[in-house]
């Protein structure tokens, strides 16, 4: 019975898995095909985004110091005023997908819980609102990140930080810890999570690969209980607004196995200055035959 439990398992994580890789990589082929054979006719495209965060794409037919002119792919001719725009920069043909220019993801480093080895540029602050509790986030530099993290009734509370080390355009690597108060009723109810992240691609698409170890201070219990934790992520744009995401965790040394898969869509809203994530995750306890369904529902807020 043991044995066929831990087969449902992995059969169950590995299907997931492949699903979104499969995913990742049939979208990641075809916008290395699409950006080779677009990349002379996206070479006159620019984007121009203003201070409010809203995104125009097309050709600049004149500037000056009162107004932007710009033709947009359908042919229509927009004037943007100049005291309003912030950023006038080329299109990269990486950032096309069927065509279409869909830049970077603006939650890319985050999926559900885990986050990767991306960096928060500086300034780039963001928060979240879950049904369980809200989260905050800062980035103190292009490389160092900071958050606090709670539910609805203050317990736990929850500290973090995140050292982001890029190794090349395509491969990063981050470390960081976790640690709070579990309750406000018990003060040496203490939690603590280290952790490091490989993360494999951009703010379009990428893959991680986490691990760490959690220790918890249980006030009812002799000791500190600790934990191994694995978590494999990924994330993809497939579209302007859109991305698939993916979640997972699994607990190591424990004597009841628990694996968590969490598969998902996020939507931002047209002035990409939030994001709606949806997810419907599963909890796997003692095998397959043990699941339990909940769902999970976010709202991402830009707050640069």
């Amino acid at each position: 019975m043991i044995k066929q439990k831990i087969k449902d398992l992995a059969f169950a994580y590995v299907l997931a898995i492949l699903t979104v890789a499969m995913t990742m990589s049939i979208a990641q082929a075809q916008s290395i095909e699409e950006s080779a054979n677009a990349e002379e006719s996206t070479s006159n495209l620019m984007l121009v985004r203003t201070h409010a965060g809203v995104e125009y794409v097309g050709e600049i037919l004149s500037i000056d110091a009162r107004e932007v002119l710009l033709r947009n792919e359908a042919g229509e001719e927009i004037i943007i005023p100049r005291h309003e725009v912030n950023v006038i920069e080329s299109i990269d043909p990486k950032a096309m997908i069927n065509g279409n220019y869909v830049g970077e993801d603006a939650f890319a480093t985050r999926y559900f819980y885990s986050t990767n080895g991306l960096s928060m540029r500086k300034g780039q602050h963001y928060a979240s609102l879950n049904y369980y509790g809200p989260e905050v986030h800062f980035a103190l530099s292009d490389h160092l990140s900071v958050g606090l993290m709670s539910t609805w009734i203050a317990a736990p509370v929850v500290a973090s930080a995140k050292l982001s080390i890029p190794v090349t355009d395509k491969f990063h690597l981050g470390v960081g810890a976790l640690g709070g108060s579990l309750s406000w009723l018990k003060a040496d109810a203490m939690g603590a999570l280290g952790y490091g992240t490989a993360t494999f691609g951009d703010r379009q698409r990428n893959l991680s690969v986490s691990a760490g170890v959690a220790g918890i201070n249980n006030p009812f219990e002799t000791g500190t209980s600790t934990s191994g934790l694995l978590s494999i992520a990924g994330m993809s744009k497939i579209g302007r607004r859109s991305s698939i995401v993916f979640d997972s965790f699994f607990l190591l040394g424990q004597e009841t196995p628990v694996s968590i898969l969490i598969p998902g869509l996020r939507v931002s809203t047209r002035d990409q200055k939030g994001a709606f994530q949806f997810g419907l995750g599963m909890a796997i306890i003692d095998g397959a035959d043990n699941t339990i369904p909940f769902p999970m529902a976010t709202y991402f807020i830009n707050l640069r």
